[in-house]
């Protein structure tokens, strides 16, 4: 089982070719876990509909890049003296 599939990771089905993004999860009682997969937008500027796939269909083609986070700079800002309200 492919277990390694997270939300947010590029995946293609091994049957079809279809490839897109993971966007949703389902888990069922009886053990079977699906993802809901969104391709991208078409050259029409369409919106194209999610398909769920088995997750023993899938396989991984790449995770997202993770963002750098913001140092911080120092102390919170101190606002200025006519926005303190006195």
């Amino acid at each position: 089982m492919n277990k390694e599939i997270k939300l947010g990771d590029v995946v293609r089905c091994k049957l079809t070719g279809f490839k897109g993004t993971a966007i949703e999860k389902t888990e069922f009682i009886n053990g079977c876990i699906q993802f809901g997969v969104l391709p991208r937008c078409g050259k029409d500027g369409k919106m194209p509909d999610a398909i769920s796939l088995d997750i023993q269909s899938l396989e991984l083609v790449s995770k997202p890049k993770k963002k750098a986070k913001k140092k911080p700079t120092g102390g919170a800002n101190r606002p200025a003296k006519s926005m303190r309200g006195y």
